[in-house]
């Protein structure tokens, strides 16, 4: 079985998806509806950031990228993003300039957490936040825009340095 992905963290960025999977069937794209991306903690280890995203009661847009995977690329993405849960989407929500096939089901990965918890800024935790950058960065400067004013939760202190020299360079 073949299946979509909608990826919206670390999964665009190449080098961090191919620690996983291997598919060069990527491609970006916008899922409208009620959703939002927000930082939060690792559902591991609750010094780590991560990006997490949750059914929302107003409509918002994420960008991410489309990825296409087989059975077995599924269940490592499963094991990758332990703590996550897998929910399929409606393609009707996604804008992409691709022709998806309608036998193929749309999935994504959503994480319920707490928002407020404090986390500090650590070397993972930039690391982390490089590797989501670096993968919307190949869309180009307006896809790092979109990623920046789509997300929820800038609001340690240390991510305005991200923040502002990603806007800089774009």
């Amino acid at each position: 079985m073949l299946a979509y992905i909608f990826a919206y963290g670390s999964l665009v960025d190449k080098e961090s998806r191919e620690s996983t999977i291997k598919t060069d069937l990527v491609f970006p794209c916008v899922l409208k509806g009620n959703y939002i991306r927000y930082w939060t903690y690792h559902p591991r280890d609750h010094t780590l950031v991560v990006l997490g995203m949750s059914q929302h009661i107003s409509k918002g847009n994420v960008n991410g990228a489309l990825l296409l995977v087989d059975d077995g690329m599924l269940s490592k993405l499963d094991e990758r993003e332990y703590g996550y849960t897998r929910v399929e989407l409606d393609k009707k929500d996604l804008e992409i300039a691709k022709e998806l096939d309608s036998d193929i089901p749309l999935y994504t990965y959503l994480l319920h957490r707490d928002r407020d918890i404090a986390v500090m800024n650590g070397l993972m935790n930039s690391k982390y936040m490089n590797i989501c950058f670096r993968g919307f960065m190949v869309y180009g400067s307006a896809y790092v825009i979109q990623f920046i004013e789509t997300t929820d939760g800038w609001k340690y202190p240390w991510m305005e340095y991200y923040v502002d020299t990603y806007k800089k360079i774009c």
